[in-house]
C-alpha cells in the first residue's frame, strides 16, 4: 500500500532560504524551497531518513541572525529533498516565524491583486476599494 494523503492545513509559500540542519549523524547545508508555519520542504547536501529528528538554523531573507528550530521531524525524503514538520517552538521563535509568514502572505496578496490607475479617475486600489470620480 502507498502512503495515505493528508491535506495540509496551512498555506505554503515558495522561498529560497539558506539553512543548516543538524541530525544525529550529519550536519549539512540546505535550501528551504517552501514553507508554512508547521512544515517545510528542503533540499540538502546530505540525505536524511524519514523519522529522523533534526535541529535547524534558517536565515530569513533580510535578517542577520538565524531562526533556531530546536526540533523538527523528517516526514518524507526523496534523495536529497525532504519535508519536515516543526516541533514545539519557543514562543519568541514562533512569533518571529509567524510575523515573517504574514509578510510573505501580504506580498503574495499584493502580487495577485489587480491594481491600476487610469487618467479618467477610475480604477481599483490594492485594498479593493473603488476609486470614485
Amino acid at each position: 500500500m502507498g502512503q495515505r494523503f493528508v491535506p495540509r492545513g496551512d498555506r505554503r509559500f515558495s522561498v529560497g532560504l539558506s539553512a543548516l540542519y543538524m541530525g544525529e549523524d550529519c550536519v549539512g547545508q540546505a535550501r528551504v524551497t517552501n514553507l508554512s508555519l508547521n512544515g517545510w520542504r528542503l533540499l540538502g547536501i546530505y540525505p536524511v531518513d524519514p523519522g529522523a529528528e533534526l535541529s535547524l538554523r534558517v536565515y530569513l531573507d533580510d535578517e542577520e541572525s538565524p531562526v533556531n528550530i530546536p526540533r523538527a521531524l523528517v516526514r518524507w525524503a526523496r534523495g536529497h529533498e525532504f519535508g519536515i514538520e516543526l516541533g514545539t517552538l519557543p514562543p519568541a521563535t514562533r512569533k518571529r516565524l509567524r510575523e515573517w509568514v504574514c509578510v510573505l502572505a501580504q506580498d503574495a496578496y499584493e502580487r495577485l491583486s489587480p491594481a491600476w490607475d487610469t487618467d479618467e479617475g477610475g480604477g481599483v486600489l490594492r485594498s479593493g476599494a473603488a476609486v470614485a470620480d
